[in-house]
């Protein structure tokens, strides 16, 4: 997932970047709709498919060895949390160059510096009662501000994202 989202924002990027020279505002939120829907398209199967069967995963490949029920409980947990911010770090993925191709990189930098204060409190909130699961779930929360950060800024600011 991360080496399609990675590819589909180099792909974009040049789209995006016409578009804001051409001050074609219109292009650009239907470049980045569409391929926010392709990226959800990708991702939310994956995110599906990963919290439902996290567990038989992480046993599967791991279950073996000094591998114990313990830390194959531990790591489905995490597998699970993590799994949740999956969709939210693919679409910022995509988001970040849309702020690149309007040459604004000090917007992300400020999107990446709340969601390093957010992943601290979230932190916080939650190891305590999850444990390894609660940092993972920290940052999927994290990264679920980020791009609610990003996504504001960019509609605010230059384009329009049509509904997904």
């Amino acid at each position: 997932l991360g080496i399609v989202a990675v590819s589909l924002a180099t792909v974009i990027l040049p789209e995006l970047s016409r578009a804001a020279r051409d001050k074609n505002h219109e292009h650009g939120s239907k470049t980045l709709a569409t391929s926010i829907r392709l990226m959800l398209f990708i991702a939310l199967p994956s995110v599906a498919g990963l919290i439902t069967l996290n567990r038989e995963i992480v046993f599967t490949i791991f279950r073996y060895g000094q591998f114990s029920i313990q830390d194959g409980n531990r790591t489905a947990s995490a597998l699970l949390f993590f799994s949740v911010g999956l969709g939210f770090i693919s679409i910022l993925k995509i988001i970040v160059p849309a702020f690149y191709a309007i040459k604004d990189t000090k917007t992300p930098v400020k999107g990446a510096f709340l969601a390093l204060i957010s992943n601290f409190i979230f932190n916080l909130m939650f190891y305590k009662t999850l444990r390894v699961g609660g940092i993972a779930l920290a940052t999927s929360l994290a990264a679920l501000v980020n791009l609610g950060y990003l996504l504001w800024k960019l509609e605010k600011k230059y384009w329009k994202i049509e509904k997904i």
